[in-house]
């Protein structure tokens, strides 16, 4: 950090262990507090990750790796055909041989502890399954559902769901079809709203990456979530009905033979 920052933690959050290991009581003053300087990164820092970015960014300069101008998230070296794609700590990596795959590894470890994936099989908490001979990749969370469930401590119902949220079919003719309407049922007690917020939480990066069915049902209830009712909990256990049916979705991405052509006229 170029300046110091400070913070304070009360003496009663502090471990046995940890507190012989650092002499705590002897560090405590008499409000209770124990007071620190912070002269690095650390997590809860809101500029922690800007800090992290920084050092990387700096370091790698050293072995020629500087982001894209234009994509900053895709780094490129200024000799190497090397490239990677950078999200938090992982590395999607593109090399050609593998002298420069150990560049890249030999400039990480100079600094850092590395691991190192060569199947590039995992990325970002994905499975990435390979198949290159057909020009096509499976994106997948195996037992992503399961485990949420279980964390959730949720038990499903044994019936089928074969769709994640309710619809209202059209009614085509001289009837005119009105609105839903609005949602008059009791609101849940403190547990529960605060259930539904961790289901919704818990569930929206895999519908992002992985099963886009799920979406319209997590952002509908996601609109009630602050007050979430009987009726936010009908349509949630619906949508967790259908994902025990169908638990591990893939997506599927082909390589695509577009050609992009570019003139320029002077």
């Amino acid at each position: 950090m170029t300046n110091n920052e400070y913070m304070r933690i009360h003496n009663r959050y502090f471990i046995g262990p940890i507190r012989e290991k650092y002499n705590i009581d002897k560090l405590t003053v008499t409000d209770g507090f124990i007071y620190c300087r912070i002269k690095k990164g650390m997590y809860g820092l809101r500029q922690a990750a800007r800090l992290a970015h920084d050092d990387l960014k700096s370091h790698l300069a050293k072995y020629g790796y500087t982001p894209d101008p234009i994509a900053p998230n895709i780094w490129k070296h200024s000799t190497r055909q090397t490239k990677f794609c950078l999200c938090v700590d992982d590395f999607g990596v593109q090399y050609f041989n593998e002298s420069d795959a150990n560049h890249l590894i030999t400039s990480l470890k100079d600094k850092y502890e590395i691991t190192i994936d060569r199947t590039g099989r995992n990325f970002c908490g994905l499975r990435l399954d390979w198949n290159y001979s057909h020009g096509y990749v499976d994106i997948s969370m195996p037992d992503f559902v399961r485990k949420t469930f279980d964390k959730l401590n949720y038990k499903c119902n044994k019936k089928r769901q074969l769709a994640p949220h309710q619809w209202a079919l059209p009614d085509y003719g001289k009837t005119r079809q009105m609105a839903t309407p609005e949602d008059t049922a009791d609101i849940l007690s403190k547990p529960g709203i605060k259930f539904v917020q961790r289901s919704v939480g818990s569930f929206f990066y895999y519908a992002r990456a992985v099963d886009n069915t799920i979406l319209p049902a997590l952002n509908e209830i996601s609109l009630y979530q602050e007050k979430p009712s009987n009726n936010t909990l009908q349509k949630l256990q619906m949508l967790f009905d259908y994902l025990n049916t169908y638990p591990n979705a893939k997506i599927r991405f082909f390589a695509s033979d577009m050609k992009l052509y570019m003139m320029q006229h002077i």
